[in-house]
């Protein structure tokens, strides 16, 4: 029972001990708590960062594709307009060589065609 009946100032003296010791829990959480804050902070902007690294790097792709898929468009472009002038200008030569049979070509042609489009 002595232990019951302690004396005020040693009850005293456990009481601060504790109440300093929580006060001391309390602010080592507040700081553990504005550290997280902190390092949560920088996570999200470091999230930040590499989201919009990635969407660079994927619209510069992107961009790389459509001009390689434009250049190759008017790669083919060219290759059929040069076909195109080769095919003239042999067909203009070969007219120009014989003109004759080509007036005879032509004209042949167009009986067949006449004769086609002229069904009833």
């Amino acid at each position: 029972m002595a232990e019951a009946n302690q004396p005020a100032a040693a009850q005293g003296a456990t009481e601060g001990t504790a109440r300093a010791r929580a006060e001391s829990d309390v602010d080592r959480l507040k700081s553990d708590m504005d550290a997280l804050r902190k390092d949560f902070a920088a996570l999200t902007e470091s999230l930040k960062d590499v989201s919009t690294a990635r969407g660079r790097s994927y619209a510069e792709r992107a961009r790389a594709t459509a001009d390689d898929y434009q250049h190759r468009a008017q790669a083919t472009a060219e290759e059929y307009q040069a076909r195109a002038r080769a095919g003239l200008e042999q067909a203009q030569a070969t007219i120009e060589e014989r003109p004759m049979t080509s007036v005879l070509v032509a004209f042949g042609i167009g009986l067949l065609l006449g004769k086609i489009l002229d069904r009833d």
